[in-house]
């Protein structure tokens, strides 16, 4: 049938822990603990959402910090998605909680996840997801939008919440804030735990290329 003839490979994300570990990354952008989210500025990546949690619990005098990094311009200019954005940022004071990086190296993208208190992907849809098989390789914690695509990456460290539901993010948020996870500092656990990952990869590679012969 025409569906033998397709065959999906998931791609595992490859780390340099001598790029990601590097203390130097915090001085660089927050000495604060933060929260990561590192989507393009694209209207069904949903900031939105993540930006309404953090305006609830500055409401409740629970302070957050979000840093945000990634093109800042939409091709489709989906209603003046991201000017609307920096207006409900200035409107609501949160510009001291909810940081613009803008494009930066991708090995401090990487860095930045490592350190951050978790990664946050709040799409109400995507492929194949990178941030979240970064964070994967990274034995990260993940806050994820619960849908399908990012139950069937299925991280181990993943949180799952509405991405049309900025409360119960705000309850996740400030759980983790008061108790960050423990940074994972053992090197050899994380690229044990890589390598295991990427030979399932490799293993389920040339399994496809062997039915093809």
């Amino acid at each position: 049938s025409t569906c033998d003839r397709f065959k999906v490979i998931n791609f595992v994300s490859q780390i340099d822990n001598n790029v990601i570990f590097n203390s130097n990354i915090l001085d660089k952008y927050s000495k604060d603990q933060f929260f990561y989210l590192p989507n393009q500025f694209w209207f069904h990546k949903n900031h939105l959402t993540v930006f309404k949690a953090v305006k609830i619990l500055l409401e409740k005098n629970i302070n957050i910090k979000l840093l945000c990094s990634g093109v800042m311009k939409d091709f489709r200019n989906k209603d003046n998605y991201i000017s609307n954005l920096l207006k409900y940022v200035s409107k609501n004071k949160l510009q001291e909680n909810i940081i613009f990086l803008g494009i930066i190296p991708y090995e401090d993208v990487l860095g930045l996840i490592k350190k951050s208190i978790a990664v946050i992907n709040p799409s109400f849809f995507e492929g194949w997801s990178s941030t979240v098989e970064e964070s994967k390789s990274l034995d990260k914690t993940v806050i994820l939008s619960d849908i399908p695509i990012h139950r069937e990456q299925n991280p181990e460290k993943g949180i799952f919440f509405n991405p049309n539901n900025p409360d119960q993010l705000s309850v996740i948020l400030n759980k983790l804030n008061d108790s960050p996870p423990v940074f994972d500092l053992d090197y050899k656990k994380i690229e044990k735990k890589l390598k295991n990952r990427t030979k399932v990869f490799a293993d389920k590679y040339y399994e496809m290329f062997n039915d093809l012969t």
